[in-house]
């Protein structure tokens, strides 16, 4: 709520994502693949991984086409402490590990870090929903008193709450009016 304030910032949310887990099958394909037959490449649903093995990490170089966008990262390969493999793209620009990337406006997967892409609720303004936000935070505090015994704390904090609704409504009611006559 209210992080950053309003921008021409892209939003995640709207974004075209890649995400690890999309292409998990045929990253764990591409491994069995790798290891049965000696290969070093692999090619599924057009996408075409090379392995690429260093002695301190395997990483997956993936091309092709997703979604119409090009493809072109590095997928670093990293056993987990019990067994198994977790999988981390590198972000084509940076080199930072991230588990999904996105459809930049040029056509390229990067991502959000070099992209500069926020959530959509990082974008709200800081007093748009905080009078809102404080009074649901006010009447669950409120709530968990009165089950413990606090009536008088636990009334003091639900007027609070009736408060911060008012002046919600009162803010929303003169944006409202702002808006409406900016339209005129």
């Amino acid at each position: 709520m209210g992080r950053i304030a309003y921008s021409n910032s892209l939003i995640i949310e709207s974004l075209q994502e890649l995400s690890i887990r999309s292409i998990n099958e045929h990253l764990n394909a591409a491994l069995i693949y790798f290891e049965q037959y000696n290969t070093e490449e692999f090619y599924s649903d057009g996408l075409s991984f090379r392995l690429i093995t260093t002695s301190e990490s395997r990483r997956v170089d993936v091309h092709g086409y997703k979604s119409g966008a090009r493809i072109t990262s590095t997928i670093e390969v990293i056993p987990c402490q019990y067994g198994g493999l977790r999988f981390y793209f590198l972000c084509p620009m940076s080199g930072r590990r991230v588990m999904k990337l996105y459809k930049s406006p040029d056509g390229w997967f990067k991502s959000r870090f070099e992209l500069k892409a926020v959530y959509r609720s990082q974008k709200e303004h800081k007093g748009q929903y905080f009078y809102l936000h404080n009074s649901f935070d006010l009447k669950r505090k409120a709530n968990v008193l009165q089950n413990n015994g606090h009536s008088r704390k636990a009334s003091r904090l639900l007027l609070m709450a009736q408060h911060s609704e008012l002046n919600f409504m009162y803010n929303y009611r003169l944006q409202f009016e702002k808006w409406m006559r900016k339209i005129r």
